[in-house]
């Protein structure tokens, strides 16, 4: 009885362990086949199997335990598993093993779409940094921290930077992925570096004034 109700506590907890990893297993699976054909399909592609590089030792520990715990249940006849769920949860390995050289392969058959696709993504940086250079050249003519500027008038300019400047960060951490990806330097980009740290001066001192009118009110 004690070692039905310890085997039905260990392949509950087991269970969920594994069917959280074949699901890990079956995305990437999928992920790694997809077609290239622009360059968000290949950054997606590419993005997987670096990912999968990257986990093989954390990978191989999850496979080691899993299998492990599902060898015991195994010695001691738990009735609980299924003879399909015991044989999946222990060709775990071999299946990991396969998608990691599914990935090499792919990797490997992609060198001339991304030599095609390194020449795009190098474009689009050069246009990202004039773009971020009219963005810093318009917050300093007429930006937030202009004196001409009123404070009522900084409140909804700082707003609009703030909305602009998010949506450049995400491009940034986008185009940096891509260029990583491609094997390209990447650089700082100076222009929205300095922006950001005086929007965050600017924040305080608008911050302070909402405050007030709201103490006012």
């Amino acid at each position: 009885v004690w070692k039905v109700d310890y085997g039905e506590v260990l392949h509950s907890t087991s269970q969920g362990l594994f069917l959280k990893l074949k699901e890990k297993i079956n995305v990437y699976e999928e992920n790694i086949k997809m077609d290239t054909d622009d360059l968000d399909q290949l950054k997606f592609v590419l993005n997987n199997v670096a990912e999968i590089a990257t986990l093989v030792q954390t990978m191989e520990l999850s496979m080691l335990d899993i299998s492990e715990r599902y060898r015991t249940l195994q010695r001691y006849n738990i009735t609980s598993v299924s003879e399909e769920e015991q044989k999946e949860a222990l060709e775990l390995p071999q299946r990991w093993h396969q998608l990691y050289c599914d990935s090499r392969t792919r990797d490997l058959r992609l060198v001339d779409t991304k030599a095609k696709f390194r020449i795009v993504t190098a474009q689009q940086d050069v246009e990202f940094r004039e773009e971020l250079e009219q963005i810093r050249k318009e917050f300093l003519d007429s930006g937030p921290g202009v004196s001409s500027v009123t404070l009522d008038e900084g409140v909804g300019l700082l707003a609009s930077y703030k909305i602009k400047l998010a949506k450049l960060t995400k491009t940034k951490v986008e185009l940096v992925n891509a260029l990583n990806l491609f094997g390209l330097d990447v650089k700082a980009y100076k222009n929205l570096q300095d922006t950001m740290v005086e929007m965050g001066k600017l924040e305080q001192i608008y911050d302070l004034y909402v405050k007030f009118l709201e103490f006012k009110e």
